[in-house]
C-alpha cells in the first residue's frame, strides 16, 4: 500500500513540475519529456548519497565521541552482525551501516537513507546497553524495509512540488501587479470598460491558480494521512525487526521508558495525525511475538 500513496505523491509533483514547464513549451520541445526527465533525476537524487548525507547534516547528525562510541559499540556491534545474518550470505559482507549521534535531549533515534542510523544524546543518556541494542534494531529494521527510502522520495519530491508552487505563485502575483498598475491607469484617464476588463482578468487569473491550488492541497492531505497510516504500520514492522534479531526484550523496556513522553491521542484528527502507533500498543505486540515464541518453543 505504500507505493500506491508514494505513487500519488508522485503524480501530484509531477503535475505541480508540468505546471511550470508547459507555459515555456516554446523554449522546451517536448515539454512533457522533460517533466518526466525532472522526476525521475528528482527520485535518482533522493536516493543518492548526497541527498542522504544532506539529510544528516539537516538533522544535526554527527560522528560519535570516543566516549560514546565505547558506550555504543557492544549494543551496535551485536546488532547490526545480527541483522546481517538475516541478508543473504552474498550481501552481508557489504552489510556497513553508520552510526551518528545527535546533541538533542529527548531520547529518540531514526534512520535516514540507506545506511544511516542516528542516535541522540538523550538516548545514550537514559538507556543501557540490552534497551539501546533494541532501539537501534528497531532502526535497522526501517533500513532493510526500505522504509527510509520512501520516506526520502516522497520528502524530496514535495520539496520540489512547493518550488514549483512557489515559482507559480510569484509570476501569478506579477501579472496582478502589472494588471492593477494598468487597472489603475485605466480608471485614471476614465476608462472605465478598460478597467473593469482588467479588473476581472485578474479575478480570472486568481481563480485559475485557486482550483488547482485547492485540489492540490486536497489530494495531498488525503497522500499525507494515508502515508502516515502506513508509516505507523512500517513502526510495528520495524518493532517485529528487531525482536526477530534478538532484542525484543531490550526494545519493550526502552519503550516504556518513553511511554510517559507519548502524546495522548484525542479525538480522530489527532489518531490520523500520528507518526507513530501509541506506545503502549507497540509494547503490547512486542509482548505478544515473545509469547508466540515461547509456544512455538513448548511445542517443539
Amino acid at each position: 500500500m505504500r507505493y500506491v500513496w508514494l505513487g500519488l505523491n508522485i503524480l501530484v509533483n509531477f503535475f505541480l513540475i508540468s505546471f511550470v514547464i508547459f507555459p515555456v513549451s516554446g523554449l522546451l520541445p517536448h515539454a512533457e519529456l522533460w517533466a518526466i526527465g525532472i522526476t525521475i533525476l528528482v527520485i535518482l537524487l533522493a536516493l543518492s548519497p548526497v541527498a542522504e548525507s544532506y539529510n544528516r547534516r539537516a538533522f544535526g547528525c554527527r560522528k560519535a565521541t570516543t566516549e560514546e562510541m565505547e558506550q555504543m559499540q557492544t549494543a551496535w556491534d551485536e546488532v547490526t552482525q545480527a541483522a546481517a545474518a538475516k541478508l543473504p550470505e552474498a550481501k552481508q559482507q557489504s552489510y556497513q551501516p553508520q552510526l551518528f549521534v545527535t546533541d538533542e535531549d529527548y531520547p529518540n533515534a531514526f534512520a535516514i537513507g540507506s545506511k544511516t542510523v542516528c542516535v541522540t544524546w538523550g538516548m545514550l543518556a537514559s538507556a543501557d546497553t540490552e534497551e539501546l541494542a533494541g532501539i537501534l534494531g528497531h532502526e535497522l529494521g526501517h533500513l532493510r524495509h526500505g522504509d527510509t527510502k520512501i520516506r526520502s522520495i516522497a520528502t524530496t519530491m514535495n520539496m520540489v512540488g512547493n518550488a514549483c508552487i512557489w515559482l507559480v505563485m510569484l509570476v501569478v502575483r506579477f501579472f496582478d501587479w502589472l494588471g492593477r498598475l494598468f487597472q489603475w491607469s485605466a480608471a485614471v484617464t476614465g476608462d472605465g470598460d478598460t478597467s473593469l476588463a482588467i479588473g476581472l482578468g485578474r479575478g480570472l487569473l486568481w481563480l485559475f491558480v485557486a482550483i488547482p491550488k485547492l485540489l492540490i492541497w486536497i489530494l495531498s492531505w488525503l497522500i499525507q494521512v494515508g502515508t502516515l497510516a502506513v508509516g505507523r504500520k512500517e513502526e510495528y514492522n520495524a518493532d517485529r525487526f528487531s525482536h526477530e534479531i534478538g532484542f525484543g526484550s531490550g526494545l519493550i523496556s526502552a519503550l516504556r521508558k518513553m511511554a510517559d513522553s507519548d502524546p495522548p491521542t484525542r479525538g480522530v484528527w489527532a489518531a490520523l495525525g500520528r507518526t507513530h502507533p501509541p506506545t503502549a500498543k507497540r509494547i503490547e505486540k512486542l509482548r505478544a511475538l515473545a509469547l508466540d515464541d515461547v509456544a512455538a518453543t513448548v511445542e517443539h
